[in-house]
């Protein structure tokens, strides 16, 4: 739809490494233009009025801290990459005495709704992945999780670090929750647990430019009035036991119909 209209290019394999302001209130990116085996064959420079940052959690607030201790982006706040969370997840190992379906192969993943857990409420997907034993299967468990995490940045290195407790109070909350579920699933099942949950893992990285801190509601960026965040950057840390995809999603959606709408308000 965007394509049609004639206003939009998608431009594949240009990787974005820095933004700054330009002149007259816009933003000047640099990109890296790649071949598909990741080498450099090209180095672009793009001048835009507005920018809308959808570069995920990592992406997105890699690039603003860049830039704000680099000097590029000087009105960026002190809360830039604090917030992050890894949405409450911890990845188990459970092993069956066989195949669970050796017929039909079993479902692709089911999950498990334990919001009665006496430790903290736990959503657990168990699926199977090429490579584990006969029997293997990961369960990935979401919990509520808070966004203790933050991104720090080495000037001389030019490099990002993420600071994430995994040890801390709440990750031992997490894991606890995770591990009274699964206890009680292999007692039922027959099955083991073959490897305890770790929150030192992740699908679904959250926060670094968070709603509040460094964003209003709508996600335009403090000090910036043209300067936009979309994506999981966004949400402090944790979506309470679900999948953040579709939350990320509909504010997106929100912040867009905000935007064509000239319905923002600073």
């Amino acid at each position: 739809m965007a394509l049609s209209t004639g206003y939009v290019q998608i431009r594949a394999l240009h990787v974005v490494t820095e933004i700054e302001e330009s002149d007259n209130n816009r933003f000047r990116i640099i990109c890296n233009q790649i071949n598909e085996q990741g080498v450099v064959v090209d180095k672009k420079t793009i001048v835009c009025r507005y920018l809308f940052l959808a570069a995920g959690s990592i992406g997105t607030t890699e690039l603003l801290l860049r830039a704000k201790n680099n000097g590029k982006l000087r009105r960026l706040n002190d809360q830039v990459g604090k917030l992050w969370g890894n949405n409450g997840d911890a990845l188990g190992l459970v092993v069956t005495s066989g195949q669970t379906n050796p017929t039909q192969g079993g479902p692709a993943a089911i999950a498990i709704e334990d919001f009665d857990n006496p430790i903290s409420p736990v959503v657990i997907q168990q699926f199977p992945l090429p490579g584990l034993p006969e029997g293997a299967y990961n369960v990935f468990s979401l919990a509520l999780g808070q966004p203790e995490g933050y991104f720090t940045y080495d000037v001389s290195k030019q490099i990002t670090n993420l600071v994430w407790p995994k040890n801390s109070a709440n990750n031992q909350k997490i894991q606890n929750a995770a591990l009274d579920t699964y206890q009680r699933f292999n007692q039922v099942n027959g099955t083991t647990l073959a490897q305890p949950p770790d929150t030192g893992i992740t699908g679904h990285p959250l926060g670094g430019a968070t709603i509040g801190a460094v964003c209003n509601p709508e996600g335009r960026v403090h000090g910036y009035s043209n300067l936009f965040v979309v994506d999981g950057a966004f949400i402090p840390g944790s979506t309470a036991c679900t999948n953040p995809s579709l939350t990320i999603a509909a504010l997106a959606e929100r912040s867009m119909d905000r935007f064509l709408n000239g319905n923002f308000k600073d």
